[in-house]
């Protein structure tokens, strides 16, 4: 186990409780304690929030950061994050505080179900609000350190190391960073103007149309905002690249089917994968096209099956990876004990960002930490640089 992971380790679980409510159980010291129970109508209030959040987020630009300059824009990004505060608000009143409370100032482990218990519960995205929000200490959130369980032999996997303190750590020269970026804004509008248009040349010349409209018309904010959030992404995946080919790690920016087949063929214990994609209905979206979840499925069950080595840590920047019987149940099933993902959204810009910061992070260690742990010191240093907490 990585010398900065706490000793102590502790379960978080939620249980179905009469006429609809929900138990939090929180299992510590061989003992489960009730924590909190969850009436169906404050369930019910949680819900309607939680409704309105994916309405809202579906319609997210997966390849965003933060603001892009035009005001519809950020104030749709502005209404998303107004509401993920409000789950992270509930979940913090009614289940995160009575934990904190529950376990005390001793630095603690805590596995939680990687889907959640409850639709987009995240312990961790809680604990960061917490800290942004300045309800709780950040010396008290840095405490805390949840790690997913997912399913199969990499979740047994993964409990063996927590019990034998070996959680893998993360070793910048064993890095590989697999990104395939999804489609943002930019890219939309051009396969809409190839479309339409079919020339490119046809398509170049409308573009120029749209950027010489008058600067407040809705068709030169809509170009100048996609090339913006394009130019975003550029930047920080330069950035990205500069920093892990200093420290020996690999970056491929693009990626087929094959390639990743074969990232994982030749894996090792030791190793880390961060993979960014998107994905819809019809799979994971690579350079060759979109990959079925089930065809994935089979062939890393496949590699396992003839005794091919796994990563010892992988992080999924990938929409939905965090379903039922989705990317990280399929990782974890196939071997890999440490899986995170970014919840239900993912952005390709946030994980850019993060990962930077990550970098710098395992530049500056004098071990190497775990995964859960880097990725919690790497949000530290992005909250301190931006809001000085």
């Amino acid at each position: 186990m990585a010398r900065s992971d706490p000793r102590r380790v502790a379960s978080l679980d939620f249980c179905a409780a009469d006429h609809g409510g929900v138990e939090v159980v929180l299992g510590v010291h061989g003992e489960s304690p009730l924590i909190a129970g969850l009436t169906p109508s404050r369930l019910a209030e949680r819900a309607e929030v939680v409704r309105r959040l994916a309405l809202r987020a579906q319609d997210d630009d997966r390849s965003s950061f933060w603001a892009t300059g035009d005001a519809t824009a950020d104030d749709a990004l502005l209404a998303v994050e107004a509401l993920r505060a409000l789950v992270c608000r509930w979940d913090m009143t009614h289940v995160v505080g009575p934990l904190l409370t529950s376990l005390g100032s001793e630095p603690t482990m805590v596995l939680v179900d990687g889907r959640g218990g409850l639709p987009e519960f995240s312990l961790r995205q809680t604990l960061r609000w917490g800290v942004a929000s300045r309800r709780i200490a950040p010396a008290a959130a840095a405490r805390i350190v949840p790690v997913p369980v997912w399913a199969g032999q990499g979740a047994d996997l993964l409990l063996d190391q927590v019990d034998t303190g070996a959680l893998p750590g993360v070793r910048p020269e064993q890095l590989v960073f697999a990104i395939q970026r999804p489609p943002g804004g930019a890219e939309t509008l051009l396969l809409a103007l190839l479309r339409r248009f079919g020339d490119p040349e046809v398509c170049a010349e409308r573009l120029r149309d749209l950027l010489e409209a008058p600067e407040d018309s809705p068709h030169h904010r809509l170009v100048a905002t996609a090339l913006r959030q394009w130019d975003w992404t550029e930047a920080l995946l330069v950035e990205l690249r500069a920093r892990a080919t200093a420290l020996g790690a690999i970056v491929l920016d693009t990626i087929a089917s094959s390639q990743l087949i074969d990232l994982f063929a030749g894996a090792t214990p030791d190793a880390t994968l961060v993979l960014v994609a998107h994905q819809d209905a019809r799979g994971v979206h690579l350079a060759d096209g979109p990959v079925p979840l089930p065809a994935l499925a089979a062939v890393l069950a496949r590699l396992r099956r003839i005794g091919h080595a796994v990563w010892g840590s992988v992080d999924l920047g990938v929409c939905h990876a965090n379903a039922p019987l989705n990317l990280a149940d399929i990782v974890q099933s196939a071997g890999v004990p440490v899986v995170m993902t970014s919840g239900t959204w993912a952005h390709c810009a946030r994980m850019l960002g993060c990962w930077s910061h990550a970098l710098d992070v395992l530049a500056a260690a004098e071990t190497p930490p775990s995964l859960p742990r880097l990725l919690d010191a790497a949000w530290w240093a992005q909250c301190r640089s931006s809001t000085g907490l």
